[in-house]
């Protein structure tokens, strides 16, 4: 896909995260949405299979599977919005924030970095894909990744943030 901010293509499916755990040669979800990404990868992994005669091998290192894990659920995310599928792009930031919670001891500064990024990111006022990025924030971002002990200070950032912005826009009222 043609990114214009960027100015140039963005691959949104390949067969380069054999170790994730959203990496399928299958369309993903059973509920009827939509997953058009989720064809693009299903697309992308068994054209790979048939092109290639070495077909990637998982490993079986779960710190290396866990990382690439979490890149690939980056790339997703940023593919969502590029293809502009919302119930996507939903299920994979809720799945994004899910991960970085169970995040292994040695990575918690990684994954705080990430997670502070997320939150600023939607903590900012407008829509992503038609979706209120400050509800999308309060209601499924945070209370996820509230469930990881040593997350928890950066969302009680995020939501006291969040009251001190509700507040200043009721005193202006």
């Amino acid at each position: 896909v043609y990114y214009e901010a960027m100015g140039g293509w963005m691959r949104i499916a390949d067969d380069m995260f054999p170790n994730s755990e959203f990496f399928r040669p299958v369309v993903m979800g059973g509920d009827g949405m939509n997953r058009m990404l989720g064809r693009y990868q299903a697309f992308a992994s068994t054209s790979a299979r048939n092109v290639n005669a070495v077909a990637r091998i998982p490993s079986r290192d779960l710190r290396k599977t866990y990382l690439e894990t979490v890149s690939h659920l980056e790339t997703l995310i940023r593919s969502s919005i590029l293809i502009e599928s919302a119930h996507e792009y939903r299920y994979y930031v809720t799945c994004y924030a899910a991960k970085l919670g169970n995040a292994p001891d040695e990575d918690s500064v990684w994954v705080e970095k990430r997670a502070i990024e997320l939150c600023e990111e939607l903590n900012t006022s407008g829509d992503i894909l038609g979706l209120n990025r400050t509800m999308l924030l309060k209601n499924v971002i945070l209370p996820v990744l509230s469930t990881n002990r040593k997350l928890q200070h950066v969302t009680a950032q995020f939501n006291e943030s969040r009251v001190d912005t509700q507040q200043r826009v009721i005193d202006t009222l």
